[in-house]
């Protein structure tokens, strides 16, 4: 009979067909977690970031129009195996864990105007690998206390991170929400922070992006993602060098 850290290890690795395993990744992993106290020790720091990439991975199928119906039944078949999807349908979704909910709803419904403006956010393929342009479109397109918020965000592990953007800001309920347009969803700002286990490098105010537009388009190698992270260091440069009365045509 299977041990509970076999079976874990047979679905971390297993295709999407769900019949064959990824044996040349299971072999890597297994020389390096070989024991079995290795092996529950891995899973003990695993298992919260599988479950939550899981949960990023429905989002994105079901909010997505672009996305097979195969996909979005292979996530929620293991949602439902670890018994934390509530309802959902194409505009929402509840999920139940430790006697809590999280609700996360589709930003293209929410905010619909914008939807107009992008509506390549209600497609996967349209969205992909465009977090941090995005963001700064949806900061300066819903003002009020928008910011792009950049950081670390976890996939599979707390080895698998990558730089990501997304959007805060209060809504008119005076709730704090987040807003990932490559998943084209809106959290609460709390429930986003732990299901990406992100680690905030840096918040912009949509106020801030708009008047530093005078400096920044004319230097189109600087991308966003750099501006996000490097955006003091860049401004104290260009003052040094350039008076104001520099900029007073880009302005």
């Amino acid at each position: 009979m299977q041990s509970t850290i076999e079976k874990n290890i047979e679905h971390l690795f297993l295709r999407r067909d769900k019949q064959s395993q990824q044996w040349e990744k299971r072999e890597q992993f297994l020389e390096q977690y070989g024991t079995a106290q290795q092996l529950e020790e891995f899973w003990k720091g695993a298992k919260n970031y599988l479950t939550e990439y899981y949960i990023r991975n429905f989002v994105n199928c079901l909010f997505s129009e672009d996305i097979n119906d195969n996909s979005l039944s292979y996530y929620r078949e293991v949602l439902q195996s670890l018994e934390i999807l509530g309802e959902y349908n194409q505009n929402s979704v509840t999920l139940n864990a430790e006697d809590q909910q999280c609700e996360i709803k589709r930003a293209s419904h929410i905010l619909p105007e914008f939807a107009k403006y992008r509506p390549e956010i209600k497609n996967f393929e349209g969205r992909k690998g465009r977090c941090h342009s995005l963001s700064a479109d949806l900061a300066l397109f819903v003002g009020g206390d928008a910011r792009v918020v950049t950081g670390d965000i976890c996939g599979k592990s707390d080895k698998a991170k990558y730089l990501h953007s997304w959007v805060e800001m209060t809504d008119a309920q005076g709730v704090e929400i987040a807003i990932d347009l490559t998943l084209d969803a809106v959290f609460l700002k709390q429930d986003y922070r732990d299901i990406m286990h992100a680690q905030v490098q840096s918040e912009i105010g949509w106020k801030t992006i708009e008047d530093d537009r005078y400096w920044l388009e004319p230097l189109s190698e600087i991308t966003w993602k750099t501006y996000y992270i490097f955006r003091d260091e860049f401004k104290a440069d260009i003052d040094s060098k350039h008076p104001p009365e520099f900029w007073e045509d880009e302005k």
